[in-house]
Formats: C-alpha cells, structure tokens, sequence
C-alpha cells in the first residue's frame, strides 16, 4: 500500500514540475504578445499595391505598380511615423501630404518616381514637419515639384546608389505662374550620404551619361566635382545655389546643357553653376567644339568663375584669342588668360545680322531682316543680360522675333529705328524698367506690329523723334522730396519727384504703389490712403528708380504725440501700439472711433489680446456669451483667470453684459486682476473712490503706476462709459 501512495506522489510531483515552465512560458508569450504591434489599418492602395498601419507608426507599403489611393490611411496621417516602401515602382502625388509625426522614409530598389508634393508638409493648422531622415533605393529616377516642400528640419539623405542619385531629375515649374515649390530633399540643409560618409568631394561615376535636372540643388555641402567623359548631357541647374562648392573638374569636352521650358516653350538656357554658387574654378580641355556647350553654364552665372585648362600637363592650351573669335558667346564675368578687347563679345543673330557687346554695356544689333530668337543659340548674350545698359536696335532691322530677350533689368535705355516693324512676344516685359526711344514719330510707333508680353512697350513712354542714339539724354537720377511721408486715411498727397537732368528726353514718370491695398498711386503721382499701414510707392524714368514708404493713419486718429504741438492727442502713441501689435484694427482698418464708447466684450477682448491671446479651454456659464463669438474665448480665459466674475445679482444675474458699455472703474479692475492683485501704496485719493467699494484697491494701483490720473476736479470718473481711446491708453501705460 504504501508501495502505491508513493508512486502517486511521484507522479502528482513530476506533473507538477513539467507544468510550471509551461505556465512561466505561456506568461511570457503573454507578455511578448501585450508588447507586439497591432495593426491599425490595412488594405490596398493602388491596383497591385497594399498596405499595413501597425500601432508603432510603421507604414508598409508592398506589391508592384503605381501606388495611388491615400484613402486607407489619411484619417490615421497624424500617427505615421515612419514609411517603408518595397515592390510599386511609383507614388502618386499628395500621398502623404501635410503630414506631421513623420520622421523617416525607407523607398526601397523599386520606387522610380514620386509625384508631385508627395512628401509636401504644406503648414495647414499651424502644423510643423519633424521629418528627419529619407533613404532612397537604386531605382530612382524623378521627384515630383514640390515632393518634400516644408520639411525642414530633414538633415539626413542616405543613397544607396550614386550613379542612380546623379541622373535624378528633380521637377521645377513647368508655368512662368506656378509657385517654385522646393522639390529636393536637399533643399533645406541635409547632408547627402552614400556609403556612411557626407557627400562632399563628388565623383560622378563613368556609368553615368547625364547628369538630371536640380540633382544637386541647393546641396550645402557640396566642394568639388568631378564630371567624367561618360556625360554627354547636364540637366537644367543641377548644381545651382551649392555655396561650398570651388572646384569642378570635366574629364572630357563640355557635356550639352538642356534647357528650360515654361509653358511648353524654350525660354532660355539653363546655368548648371548658377544662382549662390559660390567662386568657383572649372577645369575642362577647351576647343572649339566644346566652347560654346561650356559658356551656356554660365547662365545666371555665379559670383566669378575662373576657367583652367586640364590639370593634365599634356593637355593643349587653345588660342583663347583665336577660340573666342570663333564663337558667338564670351562672359564677362568669365576670368580667361591673355584675353583683352574693346568689346566683351559678338556674334550673328539672323541671317543677315550680328551683335556686339562693348565694354560700357552697349549692345549693338547691326545688319538687315529679322532678328532671332533665342533658341537659335546664334548667339547667346541671355547669360550676361545683366551687363546690357543700352540696347541699340541698328536702321534696316525690319523684325525682333519672339524670346529675343534683347534686354534685362540692369538695361536703363533701349534705341528703336524707324526700319522696324514687328516686335514679336516676350521681348520687353514688364520687369524691364528701361526708358524707349524711338527715330520716327507717333503715328509711325502705332503701325509697329507688337505681340503678347510686351508690357513695357505699352505702359512706358515711348520717346519718338530721336534721330539717333547719340541724341539721347538719358536721365541720370530721380529723387522725392522726401522719403518718409504720413497720410490719414481717406486723404490724398500728391508726390513730387526731381529729375535729373532736367532736359532729360524722357519726361513721364511711371509711378507705382506696391501695396495698393493700402495705399494706391495713379499716373499723376497722386496718393490716396485706403487702410492703416505702411506702402512702399516707387517712381521710375528713363531706367532710373526710387521709391518712397507712405504711413497712412487711421482717419480720426491724425494728430500728434508730441504735447507741444497744436494738434496733440494723448492717445496718439497708445492707439497706433495697439493696431500694431494687434489688440484692435478699428473699423475696417481705416477709423478707430477714439471718443465712441466700448463695450463689456470689446474690453475683456482688448486684455486678452494684450495677455497674447493664451490657449484656453473649458467652456463658459454665461448665458449671453455664445460660442463662436469673438469674444468667446476671451470671456473664458478672463473667467478662468479671475478677472471677471459677471453679474451675480440684479437683472443682469448669470450673464458677463454683452453689449453693455463697461465703466471707467470696471476697466481698471479688470487691468488690475489681470495683474495678480499687486500691493500698492499710495497717497493719491479720488474724492469719488470710496473705501470699501470693489474698485477701490484697483483705482489707487492704477494711480501709483500712472496708468491713470483722473480729472482735473480731483475726480476717477466713478460710474462713467470708458472711451475706446482712454481703455488703449490705460492699456499702453499698464505694459509700458
């Protein structure tokens, strides 16, 4: 017997031993279970692509094809912290647009494209990127305009592939009105990384045959590169505004830059080192072939740029005098040995016509017919326009055709003879504020046939009968009488300028106000202030600009700060702080209404603005006080802080008295809460201010403090409508 009790034991014993790691196991595996993502949301995203949303941020994105659909996880945006992408080889635009926990993107081998905005934090709701870091795969091949506009704080790009990164096409805008939405993720300061290391010294590799349009825009770290023979072709601006950038060192001949197009149209040639880049040396064996692929770099060139032959001592020197005899393009802003001439370049520009750039900046158009446009690239003066002062059109030039681009912002005067009889579009826009001179008279200006996006040739004078160039007086200078000028609104100031010399041949000024909606201009120079602000008005002849700042002031508060003047206001100072710094516009920003009275909700509005308008939250008792007022968070905040209490007694019980006008000493309580209650001590008394009353303490601190200092009759004013300019100035004193 006892022989079997001790097996039973025995076995009850082994039983009991074999289940406790079993139920340490299950409690661990419930552990590890509680810890695991769980999936937020899940399904397909484009027609052969899905993805999965866990609980940790982690967006999955898998299959092949376009992903195109956002829908699955738009309401879950705001809890995506990081984005892995593998197998779809596109995403279409605005997928994660807007975006605000996003901290890093894995694209994998696969992503060949991002659309448009793609990544774009566009700001809405005061929202701020935090995304940090992007990886891209070996597969991609263009970024959509405006792809990562707004991230930045984005430092880190990791690359797996060079050769991929080089030959990225990285999109600009495509329409002459279309915002220039940052698309790279450089833009913004991150640091281009292949391999574990910073990207600073480039080596493009020889796999690479084109270089992609803004690869490496706007990349600060950036300090030498170097371009092998492979490349043929450089996309448009690929190295502009790369400030460290000294050095670039081409293996081969001068690859051919692409070109710009706006609105389906070539405009002009792009600048490869352009824009901020910074003094940069380029090293390239030069010959005739190569020389003019090379000079279109320079288009929006950089500070300066000094140009060496190879560093190969094997390598030839062209006969540079000989080599820029040859080509139709020569930079001045290009430092080239045993160079030196009276005219910085020449070169054809129609069939029957040539072009001569001398050193004072006059471009002379000599021959017969029809000028070019400038995708002929016959010449190419668009890179150096800058350097264009005088643009004299030659007798026997019948024609400008379209983009000829002849002229730029730095051109103060252009010549035009009576030969020419078409001037074809985007010759002499807008920005041109350069003066016209023409040989014949009115009548023969008003036959010349002049096509789309000439604006200067319709609002400027065009000075006819001019013989010739040499019978020009150019005007030398413009100057106001004044520089600064105070206009109430509602009012008119006519603006008088003087120009030099005063027989000058142009004698009509343009004039011009760039905040119209302030302050506007007509064509006399007569100014007429329309809302509180300040407007910046300009007065251009001849090519010569200045401008003038117009402060106009509210209508009714016009007068003066200063006491000694006749037309002194107290409230002066204290009214223009406040519109300054937002605790009222007035009415329509044009009167501020200094003797009407204010009202319970106006007031606790003003100190709410004053206190900077703080987050609040809770909702009020007040039976008078509806959400979505202006006023409404102001009560509330002014209720929370013990400033007001409302009224708790009389026929206005358990309301705040919306639309009550708010008494002298009410002000000053309100001011004094707002303040913390603090100690004071004083002497001053009012002979209407009784001890006892709720505004007693209140109206002696504001006494001590100078925030007011009653009526002369020795009186506060107990029981009187505070005036709008009186609440402003107990406020400016309180703060000052």
């Amino acid at each position: 017997m006892k022989r079997f009790w001790r097996k039973v034991f025995a076995v009850l014993l082994f039983v009991f031993i074999a289940a406790v790691p079993a139920s340490q196991a299950s409690a661990a595996g419930m552990e590890e279970d509680k810890n695991a993502a769980t999936t937020i949301a899940s399904g397909s995203c484009g027609e052969s692509a899905s993805f999965i949303l866990d609980s940790n941020g982690l967006l999955k994105i898998t299959g092949t094809g376009t992903v195109s659909d956002n829908s699955g996880w738009s309401e879950y945006l705001d809890q995506v912290q990081k984005v892995e992408v593998s197998g779809p080889s596109k995403l279409e635009s605005w997928l994660f647009g807007s975006h605000t926990n996003l901290k890093s993107i894995v694209l994998g081998d696969s992503v060949e494209e991002l659309g448009n905005q793609c990544f774009c934090e566009s700001g809405y709701d005061d929202k701020v990127s935090v995304l940090e870091s992007v990886q891209f795969g070996s597969g991609i091949k263009k970024i959509g305009l405006g792809a990562f506009y707004g991230n930045k704080v984005l430092k880190k790009v990791y690359i797996t592939d060079l050769a991929a990164w080089c030959s990225v096409d990285i999109a600009y805008p495509t329409d002459k009105t279309a915002v220039n939405y940052n698309a790279s993720p450089l833009s913004y300061g991150a640091e281009l990384i292949y391999k574990g290391e910073t990207v600073k010294d480039l080596v493009v590799p020889d796999t690479v045959t084109r270089i992609g349009t803004n690869a490496f825009i706007d990349y600060a770290y950036l300090e030498t590169v170097v371009i092998p023979a492979s490349v043929t072709k450089i996309g448009a601006e690929a190295f502009k505004d790369t400030p460290k950038l000294t050095k670039a060192t081409f293996l081969g001949h001068a690859p051919e830059p692409e070109l710009f197009y706006y609105s389906s149209r070539l405009t002009y040639a792009s600048g490869i080192f352009c824009g901020d880049s910074g003094a940069v040396t380029i090293y390239q064996p030069l010959d005739d072939t190569t020389y003019t692929n090379f000079v279109r770099f320079m288009y929006s060139s950089p500070y300066s740029v000094t140009v060496k032959p190879d560093e190969d001592p094997n390598e030839d020197w062209p006969d540079l005098y000989q080599l820029k005899s040859n080509v139709s393009y020569v930079d001045s802003r290009i430092t080239w040995a045993e160079w030196n001439s009276e005219w910085i370049a020449h070169g054809g520009c129609g069939e029957n016509m040539s072009w001569i750039l001398d050193k004072n900046g006059w471009l002379w158009i000599n021959g017969t017919g029809e000028m070019d446009s400038v995708s002929a690239y016959k010449y190419r003066w668009s890179g150096y326009s800058s350097n264009i002062k005088m643009l004299v059109v030659g007798e026997g030039v019948s024609s400008i055709s379209s983009y000829a681009y002849p002229c730029d912002y730095n051109t103060k005067g252009v010549w035009l003879p009576t030969s020419l009889k078409n001037i074809g579009s985007d010759n002499f826009p807008s920005y041109v504020t350069t003066g016209i001179y023409y040989q014949g008279s009115e009548s023969e200006w008003a036959d010349i046939v002049i096509g789309d996006w000439n604006d200067r040739l319709q609002s400027a004078e065009i000075v006819c009968n001019i013989p010739s160039v040499y019978d020009i007086v150019f005007v030398s200078s413009v100057a106001f009488d004044s520089y600064s000028y105070t206009l109430p609104t509602e009012r008119t100031l006519q603006l008088t300028v003087h120009v030099e010399p005063s027989n000058a041949s142009n004698k009509r000024i343009q004039w011009h106000s760039y905040d119209p909606e302030i302050a506007s201009v007509d064509e006399n120079g007569v100014v007429t202030a329309h809302t509180y602000g300040v407007a910046a008005i300009s007065a251009s002849i001849g090519g010569q600009l200045n401008t003038c700042s117009i402060y106009t002031l509210y209508y009714d508060v016009a007068g003066s700060p200063n006491k000694s003047d006749a037309n002194y206001q107290y409230f002066f100072t204290p009214v223009y702080w406040a519109a300054d710094n937002g605790i009222t516009k007035g009415y329509g920003n044009v009167y501020f209404g200094p003797d009407e009275n204010c009202t319970r909700e106006q007031m606790i509005t003003f100190l709410y603005r004053t206190a900077g308008s703080p987050k609040v939250s809770g909702s009020v008792n007040f039976s008078d006080v509806k959400k979505g007022t202006y006023y409404y968070n102001a009560v509330l905040w002014a209720y929370q802080q013990g400033i007001t209490k409302g009224y708790t007694s009389g026929p206005n019980k358990g309301k705040f008295g919306v639309g009550l006008n708010v008494t002298r000493e009410d002000t000053v309580t309100f001011i004094y809460r707002m303040a913390g209650k603090p100690k004071y001590s004083t002497s001053k008394s009012f002979s209407d201010v009784v001890k006892g009353k709720y505004y007693y303490d209140a109206v002696r601190w504001a006494a001590q403090n100078k925030i007011t200092n009653g009526y002369a009759d020795g009186t506060f004013g107990v029981g009187k409508d505070v005036l709008r300019k009186d609440i402003v100035t107990f406020l400016y004193r309180y703060t000052h």
